[in-house]
Parts: structure tokens; C-alpha cells; sequence
């Protein structure tokens, strides 16, 4: 075997054994959570799609907390940050409009990687699709890919009047309206929060809110934000809602923040 050929073995067997392939993590569903004091511990993706499925069933109030990282699908993301497949776990956002979440989730820190929910027609869409009177706290979202219609946000779908707070996107968010890379749609509280994913769409496109009725502190964005008609660095359009300390990356966004 010549001296070049070997080279070529070998710096492709280096870029397998390095390389993050796009792939699904086999999420088996327990039959019960297990409770501690009233919070339901969620540590595999099992695990969340079993709370998901315990929310959207009627139990709306229910509280949970991530005991480590998860991961629901392997390299959704290209480094570019475009979609590197189509064969992925589907992700079932957690509440809706007939069943919002109303409890407290504490991500405590950790991150959720790998959501991918991809249905141009679906909406009120995130890893949360929907809260009331609930809470979002703590949890970072990556290597994601969102893609409803309206009111579809990284983290959050819809805020009706809960608290998104201390948590994080860096996933691709896309629809055709009351999109953000973090909540579509807010008419509650978002404090503390940061994008940097891509955001994308029609109308009302924001890198962290889409359209903003309620209260948005202490938020920024750097992911590149697109769309045609209210479309902001930050929020896109804010509907007499406050929005103060909100910054967001010139570079990757050459409008105004709002």
C-alpha cells in the first residue's frame, strides 16, 4: 500500500471517529415519573416525552425538573446552523391552547438538545407550546429545529401570562408568523433570556420574541433574524408590552430591536 494511500485511510478514519452524526437516540417512555416532593424528575428523553404526554393529557399543573442533559435526536444542526436531515424523533411540545402548562419546570442548569418538530401547518409550537400561569426556568435548548406556522418559539410557543425566565436558544426557528427565537408569542413575563439561533419568517419575526403584549427585560440576541413585514432584533412587534435592557448583534441583524 503506497505511502499516499495509507495518508488517505487515515485522515479518513480520523474524520469518522470525530465527526457528530445526525441520528435518533432511542427515547423509551417509562409507564410512571418518578416524584419527589411534588416535582417529577426528568432525566432521559423517555422521561420527557413521558411528562409531555402527562401534560397534554389534562394534568396541566404538574411540576418538573431536568436531573441531567438530554438529548432527543444526535446532529439535527449542521455547523452552519441549517437542518442536516429529515430522519429524526419527532418532538411533541408540551401544552396547548385547550391544555396549557401551568406548572413550574426547572431545567436546574441543564440543556435539551436535538428537538426537531417540523410541520408548516402546526402551531403554537416550542419545546413548550403553550403556559398559563406556569413557569420555564433554568433549561437551555441547542442544536434544535423548530418549524410550525404561528406562534412558534424556541423555548416557548405562546405566553398567556407565565414567567419565561433564565433560559436559552441557540436552535433554528422558523414559521410564518409570531416567531421568536425564544417565545412566539408573549403576553406574560420573559426576563433573563438570550437567542442565538436563526429566525425566520413572514410577519412579526423577532430573535427573541415575535410579538410582545406583556413584559420583556434583561434579553438579547445575536442569531440572524429575516422576515418581510414587523420584524426586530429583539421583538418583533411589541403591542403597548414593555421591553427594557434588550440588546441584540448588529451584525447578524441590521434593523432596529424592535
Amino acid at each position: 500500500m503506497g505511502k499516499m494511500v495509507r495518508a488517505v485511510l487515515f485522515a479518513v478514519v480520523a474524520l469518522f471517529s470525530t465527526a457528530v452524526f445526525a441520528q435518533k437516540v432511542p427515547c423509551a417512555m417509562p409507564e410512571n415519573l418518578t416524584e419527589i416532593e411534588g416535582v417529577y424528575q426528568i432525566g432521559t428523553c423517555g422521561d420527557l416525552y413521558k411528562f409531555a404526554e402527562m401534560v397534554n393529557g389534562g394534568e396541566t399543573g404538574i411540576n418538573g425538573m431536568l436531573t441531567a442533559d438530554i438529548v432527543v435526536n444526535v446532529g439535527v444542526l449542521t455547523s452552519d446552523g441549517t437542518l442536516s436531515g429529515t430522519n429524526f424523533t419527532q418532538w411533541t411540545p408540551i401544552g396547548t391552547l385547550p391544555t396549557p402548562y401551568a406548572g413550574t419546570f426547572d431545567g436546574a442548569g441543564h440543556v435539551i438538545s436535538g428537538l426537531y418538530f417540523s410541520d408548516e401547518d402546526a402551531d403554537v409550537v416550542g419545546l413548550f407550546g403553550c403556559i398559563s400561569n406556569g413557569a420555564v426556568q433554568n433549561v437551555g435548548v441547542v442544536d434544535s429545529y423548530i418549524r410550525g406556522a404561528r406562534t412558534v418559539g424556541g423555548v416557548v410557543g405562546t405566553n398567556m401570562n407565565g414567567t419565561v425566565s433564565n433560559v436559552y436558544n441557540t436552535g433554528a426557528v422558523s414559521g410564518y408568523g409570531y416567531v421568536g427565537g425564544v417565545v412566539g408569542e408573549n403576553a406574560g413575563n420573559v426576563r433573563v433570556v438570550y437567542n442565538a439561533g436563526a429566525v425566520s419568517g413572514v410577519v412579526h419575526i423577532g430573535g427573541v420574541v415575535g410579538e410582545n403584549a406583556g413584559d420583556v427585560r434583561m434579553v438579547y440576541n445575536t442569531g440572524a433574524v429575516s422576515g418581510d413585514r414587523y420584524v426586530g432584533g429583539v421583538v418583533g412587534e411589541n403591542m403597548e408590552g414593555t421591553v427594557e435592557n434588550a440588546y441584540y448583534n448588529t451584525d447578524s441583524y441590521t434593523g432596529s430591536a424592535v
